[in-house]
């Protein structure tokens, strides 16, 4: 999965940025996959609250602009009230640009409780009238059991995917087809499914990556920026200031799990360590752009900072 997530990045990006994923700290779903564990509001928050400090580390260590890899988008208001860099998240970035593809968008995720954090999400961005009702695939899908489908079955997975899409084509109109969970994204875009029935299947981690670079290039050549009114309002800048300078970060390595996805069953990925390395996919990370070592040209180098919740696994 790391090496997928790596390999498509880059060609995707070639020079023009560095995508950098990390994740949540080891041990954070203590065995768990993120779908068993974050359809829990009060366990969501305990293991989100960590993200708010790596955006903030983020930007302190040069990063362009911090991607959340998480269709749960968390802290997304927070994370934008903190940081001045652009901050994307991977379902209000592929939810605005599909938009532009259709009129009626069909998320699909790997599992009620993953369904139920988009469906809230897409309620809070204010998309429910373009955006149909997110569905999970029958049967539902872990991470753990959709990378292990990803190297032996993935037919069995690819023919859930399009028999869900297929039914809110033909029964709710439905025109543009959403990947709605990271994992199952990259199964799309590794067996290149990329239409059914004429729906164009988004390719989630490509708008996340590109949606970060227009708002970074945006922001530099046109001064368009987080507003500082309203939603993400910075009424005291010296009291932020002041709380993100004194908030402790957490100083042990994150766990091995890349682009925001879970793991197996037994989940013994989780409970292991990695340093922080640029280029390196993780899970539960958030993802950032910086500039590549001088290569970068057009957009002067960015570097992205990706956060994601899942494992180290290879499809």
């Amino acid at each position: 999965y790391r090496d997928f997530l790596l390999k498509h990045s880059r060609a995707l990006l070639g020079d023009e940025a560095t995508v950098q994923v990390e994740g949540l700290r080891a041990g954070t779903y203590h065995g768990r996959t993120p779908t068993s564990a974050l359809g829990n509001a009060f366990v969501y928050h305990r293991a989100v609250d960590q993200v708010i400090d790596n955006a903030i580390r983020a930007e302190r260590d040069g990063f362009d602009a911090f991607v959340i890899g998480s269709f749960s988008e968390p802290l997304l208001r927070e994370i934008r009230s903190a940081v001045d860099i652009p901050v994307t998240g991977i379902l209000e970035s592929s939810m605005l640009v599909s938009c532009s593809l259709g009129r009626r968008i069909a998320p699909i995720a790997n599992a009620p409780e993953i369904a139920f954090i988009v469906q809230a999400a897409v309620e809070k961005h204010g998309l429910e009238s373009r955006v149909l009702p997110c569905v999970p695939l029958d049967p539902p899908m872990h991470e753990a059991e959709l990378m292990a489908a990803a190297s032996s079955n993935p037919q069995a997975v690819l023919e859930a995917f399009t028999q869900a899409a297929q039914h809110a084509i033909t029964h709710q109109g439905a025109d543009v087809i959403v990947p709605a969970e990271a994992v199952l994204a990259t199964l799309m875009v590794a067996n290149k499914l990329t239409h059914i029935s004429g729906a164009p299947v988004v390719d989630v981690l490509a708008i996340a990556w590109r949606y970060a670079l227009m708002m970074i290039r945006l922001k530099k050549d046109c001064g368009m920026g987080t507003s500082r009114t309203g939603a993400y309002a910075r009424h005291d800048p010296e009291l932020v200031t002041l709380m993100a300078r004194y908030r402790p970060f957490a100083s042990s390595p994150l766990s091995t799990h890349p682009f925001g996805l879970s793991l197996s069953k037994p989940c013994e990925a989780f409970d292991k360590l990695r340093p922080n390395g640029v280029g390196d996919l993780r899970p539960n990370g958030v993802g950032d752009l910086r500039p590549n070592g001088g290569a970068w040209s057009a957009l002067l180098g960015q570097r992205l900072y990706l956060i994601a919740s899942s494992s180290n696994r290879s499809f």
